[in-house]
């Protein structure tokens, strides 16, 4: 028996904006067949097609069926990603390890916890154990974070090694293991939840009985259909558990960065608890903090806020924006560190980010950004 498959390129799809009911009713005879002919059965009832002629940043929809006069099932949807920009697990933990090992006198790994799906969720730390700047990725799967935090830190210890003698870095490249796999392997839709359908930065146990309408996006956080479903409990989920033992084990607590935004990149926008407005000591040490971020990742040689590709309303520097039951809310509450969640900044060259267009040339900028601003923050810090 021969199997046809058919491929249609969906240019108009939007990451972020549709999901899978884009691709409910796409009629397959509008699709062009690319193979007919014999395919070997795994156990004699799976068949495997790999597609060697697609492009990076297309999305793909597919049909199968035999030769038999059937019609096809589908669509199956594909988007084709770079593993530069969407790190897979296995990487992850491979540059972790790879980090400790060539480095066991100044870096340790420790786990911390584990995800829905019981994958390992894995801390690195290195140099000053008792003082410390956290890192935290992935929080929601299809935004950003091991592919900042990890070159930032193998990069600290190569080049800047005497900074971690006076601030340590703890960190957590990728709480939303599980669904960023799914994206790593060409899942096409934006994805915010935990396997468990909780958004982890709505499920942290301050203030979360109070919490109701997500008001930044018009969404509320009590319903379990909502993409910022908080969750049957504060700290419910294996994740926010994970981050909690994450953070409570650090003795001096500097500061909290928990990267956001889109497909791999975030911006010089820190978001701090919206309950911490009114506290003006905080707030003074929130906005040293993002100050010193922003001035390492646009230097005043580039012209500093006046960067060309900056909107009038860019969002750069520290703002009271997170609810109560996020990551920022409960460090404030429980810690009284300065915690953000750091999100895109309206720089226009990086807005292809939104769209899931990152390419590697943006992605290699950025993390060279993320990494001046860490150093400068630890070089003020001291």
């Amino acid at each position: 028996m021969k199997i046809r498959v058919y491929r249609k390129d969906e240019p108009d799809f939007q990451f972020g904006a549709d999901y899978d009911e884009y691709f409910d009713g796409i009629d397959w005879r509008q699709a062009q067949m690319i193979y007919d002919g014999m395919l070997e059965a795994d156990k004699l009832r799976k068949f495997e097609f790999f597609d060697r002629d697609v492009e990076p940043l297309k999305t793909y929809a597919y049909w199968v069926s035999s030769d038999e006069g059937d019609e096809p099932v589908g669509p199956a949807a594909v988007r084709i990603r770079s593993p530069e920009i969407w790190w897979p697990y296995s990487k992850i933990c491979a540059r972790i390890k790879a980090l400790a090992e060539d480095n066991p006198a100044l870096v340790r790994i420790a786990k911390v916890g584990a995800t829905a799906r019981g994958n390992d969720l894995e801390a690195i730390y290195a140099g000053n154990s008792k003082k410390m700047v956290a890192l935290i990725g992935s929080v929601h799967p299809g935004e950003s974070g091991p592919e900042i935090i990890i070159p930032a830190l193998e990069r600290m210890i190569k080049e800047r090694k005497d900074l971690l003698t006076y601030i340590g870095i703890a960190a957590l490249p990728s709480v939303g293991a599980d669904e960023r796999e799914k994206l790593v392997q060409g899942y096409p839709c934006y994805l915010r939840l935990n396997a468990n359908g909780v958004d982890i930065d709505r499920n942290f146990d301050s203030d979360w009985e109070e919490m109701n309408d997500d008001l930044g996006y018009g969404l509320r956080s009590t319903d379990p259909e909502s993409a910022t479903y908080r969750g049957g409990a504060p700290a419910s989920e294996p994740e926010t558990r994970a981050i909690v033992n994450f953070i409570r084990d650090i003795p001096e607590l500097s500061a909290v960065f928990s990267y956001h935004a889109l497909a791999s990149i975030c911006g010089g926008a820190f978001l701090s608890a919206q309950r911490s407005a009114g506290d003006d000591d905080y707030s003074v040490r929130c906005r040293q903090l993002a100050d010193w971020y922003v001035a390492g990742m646009y230097p005043a040689e580039e012209g500093g806020v006046a960067l060309p590709g900056f909107s009038q309303g860019a969002w750069l520097g520290a703002h009271a924006d997170c609810t109560s039951g996020s990551l920022p809310d409960w460090v404030y509450a429980t810690r009284q560190a300065p915690a953000f969640d750091v999100e895109w900044d309206g720089y226009a060259p990086t807005k292809p980010c939104m769209q899931d267009l990152t390419t590697p040339k943006l992605m290699r900028e950025h993390q060279t950004r993320h990494y001046n601003g860490l150093v400068n923050v630890i070089a003020h810090s001291r």
